[in-house]
């Protein structure tokens, strides 16, 4: 809480900034840093139904994201040099990927530089094979929910469209045990409270039901003739991962009605109940809460690659000792066994003519040695979990 509250304030201030410069401001909007007003302000304006007050005519339309979502990592163009990217983040593979480089540029290197190609070669191909198989799966379940019939009510009449074409002030209908498409602002429900039941628990993983109502105070709507008929402003916070708060305003009719978490319908969660509601789009795609909590398409190591990387750093560690002690011996058998007159002088004819070259024993003690990390390492790990979670997926009972 507290890193978020500082990072709300360093945007705070850098937004105050940028609004006290006109100049600088404008050449934001040119470049496409910042290319619509809601990046200049706090709150997020949007008119319900698409119908604007009469004190907002004139003003230009805010800009808000679709209701598209992207939970895949890759595309075509990006997926080869993401890809290695991600996978010589790994200090096994970079390690590896260093030692070959080495056997290219010493003389006499003890192995075939272009043979040690081959065996890591297969170690990232077979890992991008998988990753490539995850991420397929990822456009296929993302086509399919942003292709996902939905309801809204348009030029006076419900109409079904796909989900990834709602917008923000869309009205949606979500009727019983559907899942909610985006983020809504709760207007009526088909009950005679004006409430209704959501099970969050694949947001939040909590089982019970909560109960959600309209604004309070709001008035009571007749239906979809008072639905289509409706003219109002919201006048919310801009986007944000708080899941348990909200703060918002409703202007109806010149008058205003607080909007709290206990009026707010979050993507992923399902209606319970009551047969059916009505909200207004106020976050949808990328916007959503949901998908700003998510880590679908996070970077970031996981903690078991965080401690493979911690030993192999100390396999490392272990393996320059072992090359400089194997320094060492080399050079005290050339300087004291070798010239005794039965013993052979067995040094390189490369060594023999120029001691300056003693410097790349070592890599070629390192690149001998370097089998004590084994290139099948995150591969095999890799594998290991694939092969675990597709276990799970066909255990339908649960018996494991």
């Amino acid at each position: 809480m507290r890193l978020e509250k500082i990072r709300d304030k360093i945007v705070d201030s850098i937004d105050n900034f940028i609004q006290k410069h006109d100049f600088l401001r404008k050449l934001l909007i040119k470049t496409r840093i910042r290319d619509t007003r809601e990046k200049f302000s706090k709150l997020r304006t949007i008119f319900i139904n698409h119908e604007r007050p009469g004190e907002h005519n004139g003003e230009e339309p805010l800009k808000y994201s679709d209701n598209r979502i992207v939970t895949s990592k890759y595309t075509l163009l990006n997926f080869i040099p993401k890809n290695l990217f991600e996978q010589f983040r790994r200090i096994a593979n970079f390690y590896f990927l260093l030692n070959i480089l080495i056997l290219f540029f010493i003389p006499d290197p003890p192995t075939n530089p272009y043979a040690s190609v081959v065996p890591l070669a297969i170690v990232i191909s077979v890992t991008a094979l998988k990753q490539a198989y995850e991420d397929v799966l990822r456009h296929k379940s993302d086509w399919e929910i942003n292709s996902r019939k939905v309801k809204i009510l348009k030029n006076g009449k419900i109409q079904s469209i796909k989900s990834q074409d709602i917008k923000c002030g869309d009205i949606v209908e979500v009727k019983l045990d559907e899942e909610f498409p985006c983020d809504l602002a709760l207007l009526y429900s088909m009950s005679d409270t004006n409430t209704c039941y959501i099970k969050t628990a694949n947001l939040d993983g909590e089982t019970n039901l909560k109960l959600r109502s309209v604004p309070f105070k709001f008035p009571h709507l007749n239906g979809l003739d008072d639905l289509i008929d409706l003219k109002g402003t919201l006048i919310i916070e801009k986007p944000n991962r708080r899941l348990y708060e909200f703060k918002g305003k409703l202007v109806h009719e010149k008058k205003e009605y607080l909007i709290s978490n206990e009026n707010i319908l979050l993507r992923g969660t399902s209606l319970k109940i009551v047969p059916a509601i009505y909200g207004c789009a106020i976050y949808t795609g990328q916007d959503s809460k949901m998908m700003l909590n998510s880590k679908f398409k996070s970077n970031k190591l996981s903690c078991v690659e965080k401690r493979l990387n911690y030993f192999v750093i100390v396999y490392i560690i272990v393996l320059l000792a072992l090359s400089l002690l194997c320094l060492i011996g080399s050079i005290l058998y050339d300087n004291v066994y070798t010239t005794h007159w039965y013993i052979k002088d067995r040094a390189s004819d490369i060594f023999k003519n120029n001691k300056s070259l003693y410097d790349f024993i070592v890599f070629m003690y390192f690149t001998n040695l370097n089998y004590i990390i084994p290139l099948s390492l995150y591969v095999t790990m890799e594998l290991i979990r694939f092969v675990g979670s597709s276990f799970f997926e066909w255990d339908i009972k649960g018996i494991w």
